[in-house]
């Protein structure tokens, strides 16, 4: 097998982040045979599933394939912490797909917010909605339910008057 053929149809594989995996993570020795013969250190993009993409660099570490510079970055970004899973989905030989699961194994949430101000006379003047606490926002084909946060529109840093 040439070392360029790794795409979408090779195998995912996980790690469970220990604490050395949370400054470098070596790849296990199953995808080794992609990287023989590559000039390593080599530029390495991961995406996580919701769109945010990180790059690290790819080079070899004790005759092992490792993500070393920029693979902290990611970690602490994401906020990944010991025990979580990692799940990656090869793309093409230097870019995987990363998908992160919490300890217990469950998928976790997306770990983006965002605040959307809105007038309460929004919300009342929408008479056919009689939950003030939920929400759907839709982007295009994708709809999200969300919690509705009330605040007194003070500031809320202690010296609120």
């Amino acid at each position: 097998m040439d070392n360029m053929d790794v795409d979408a149809n090779d195998p995912n594989f996980f790690k469970v982040v220990f604490f050395h995996t949370l400054h470098t993570m070596a790849l296990p020795p199953a995808t080794h045979h992609h990287y023989r013969g590559v000039v390593l250190p080599q530029r390495f993009s991961i995406e996580t599933i919701e769109g945010r993409k990180y790059e690290t660099t790819l080079t070899i570490v004790n005759n092992c394939p490792t993500l070393v510079d920029r693979w902290r970055d990611f970690i602490l970004s994401e906020d990944i912490t010991i025990g979580y899973f990692l799940v990656f989905r090869p793309r093409m030989i230097f870019n995987f797909e990363v998908w992160v699961l919490q300890p217990n194994g469950c998928e976790r949430q997306p770990q983006y917010t965002f605040t959307l101000e809105m007038k309460p006379t929004h919300v009342e003047r929408a008479r056919l909605y009689v939950n003030y606490y939920s929400a759907v926002l839709q982007f295009g084909a994708n709809m999200y339910d969300v919690d509705i946060i009330h605040s007194h529109g003070k500031k809320q840093n202690g010296r609120a008057r």
